[in-house]
């Protein structure tokens, strides 16, 4: 699972929307993955996404998807993953 929002006071501000994105576990979860299976990454949090400079679980999460080593990413908003093309 990769957590984002873009700045520190979105986070501290917009609570419901970083509590739902912890519960995109419990989801993963119904569908059958175990907990040993699934990896919350929430490193990012209050990180804008227009550079991946600091980023540093949204380069783990690209490098992984890369590597096959993903069976499935779970996130609120995919199309927000990033806001550089290059990314």
């Amino acid at each position: 699972m990769y957590l984002r929002q873009s700045t520190m006071g979105q986070v501290r501000l917009n609570q419901e929307s970083t509590e739902r994105q912890y519960k995109l576990k419990d989801k993963a979860q119904q569908m059958g993955w175990s907990n040993n299976a699934i990896r919350v990454l929430d490193g990012d949090l209050g990180i804008s996404g227009t550079q991946t400079n600091n980023r540093e679980d949204f380069k783990m999460l690209v490098a992984d998807v890369s590597m096959g080593k993903v069976g499935a990413v779970f996130v609120l908003e995919a199309s927000r993953l990033s806001r550089s093309c290059s990314d």
